[in-house]
């Protein structure tokens, strides 16, 4: 349907070189993240942690206070979230196949306890998050960010792109 950032709809290809050239807040939102120091988590602080070729889901009301993952180089860490409802989910991304990230978004939408609420609105929508990744000489990281624009833009809801770092 549509992917927005910096407030503009992007339906045209989006080369991945002009990411950050072009939209100047969503390369604001993306440094700011970058500039700020590594935390160590603890198991007391009950963390979900998603490894490689993963997926997770949390809603509300869950016994989860973060979803995370680490070490995405040319993979990338997508976080989801349901701005109706809440739902959030994070998947770590390996390859440029969509069938990982429709299953995070279908997932979302999904989500038991919510997916009546989710079905009743006519938008689905969601803020989304892009972790990982770096100019590789297979341009692998490039590959996996320019499926997951063209996959945003195909699918019936509006995702609202906050970061990509």
């Amino acid at each position: 349907m549509v992917l927005i950032i910096d407030g503009y709809e992007v339906s045209s290809p989006l080369p991945v070189s002009q990411l950050h050239s072009k939209y100047q807040l969503l390369k604001a939102n993306s440094l700011s993240v970058l500039s700020r120091p590594a935390r160590q988590v603890e198991a007391s602080e009950k963390c979900l942690y998603v490894g490689q070729r993963e997926v997770a889901v949390v809603a509300p009301g869950d016994n989860v206070n973060m979803v995370g993952s680490e070490d995405a180089t040319t993979c990338h860490i997508v976080i989801l979230r349901d701005i109706h409802t809440g739902v959030t989910g994070v998947a770590h991304l390996d390859n440029e196949e969509p069938n990982d990230f429709l299953t995070l978004e279908r997932e979302v939408r999904d989500r038991k306890g919510v997916r009546q609420v989710t079905r009743e609105l006519d938008t689905l929508e969601y803020s989304v998050s892009i972790v990982g990744g770096y100019n590789d000489e297979n341009s692998t990281s490039e590959e996996i960010t320019e499926m997951l624009i063209t996959v945003m833009q195909g699918l019936n809801a509006r995702f609202i792109l906050h970061l990509a770092c």
